[in-house]
């Protein structure tokens, strides 16, 4: 279950195997955890600490060293309910930046002038995009071919 977990937060195999070891071993430094997995240190510690700013761990100082352990399950949630908030915020503050300004992005359209409008798509999204394209155009549909079909 904990690989799961781990993968749902994008975690490569060498973070994940760090992140299972500060949980098998308790808090330590980056050194200890080099040593057990046998990875240089350096390695290591870019990543607890990549870790530790993404919030699943955290990290302390002991005189000069410093010491790195599992977050709290409270403290993850708490973490990624705040970053729900601030993601869906930056969300809504695009869709009314392009709301009120769209007509900006499109500088030939701002001008009036009329070239014809080509565009392409791949994949099963663009065929998506196609159909709900062809479901609300204003005007009408002058072209509906496939590369290979014109080869």
């Amino acid at each position: 279950m904990i690989s799961q977990i781990l993968k749902s937060f994008g975690l490569k195999t060498k973070e994940s195997r760090i992140f299972e070891a500060i949980r098998d071993l308790g808090t330590q430094p980056a050194s200890n955890v080099a040593r057990v997995l046998d990875m240089p240190r350096n390695t290591v510690r870019s990543i607890l600490d990549g870790l530790a700013k993404d919030g699943l761990l955290v990290k302390t100082n002991r005189g000069n060293t410093q010491y790195y352990a599992v977050e709290s399950k409270q403290n993850i949630i708490r973490r990624l309910k705040v970053q729900k908030i601030r993601v869906s915020e930056k969300i809504d503050s695009q869709i009314n930046l392009i709301e009120k300004f769209g007509s900006e992005l499109n500088l030939a359209e701002k001008r009036g002038a009329k070239r014809p409008k080509i565009t392409f798509y791949e994949g099963t999204d663009g065929l998506e995009r196609v159909y709900e394209h062809t479901l609300s155009a204003k005007e009408p549909i002058k072209s509906w071919a496939s590369f290979e079909g014109m080869h």
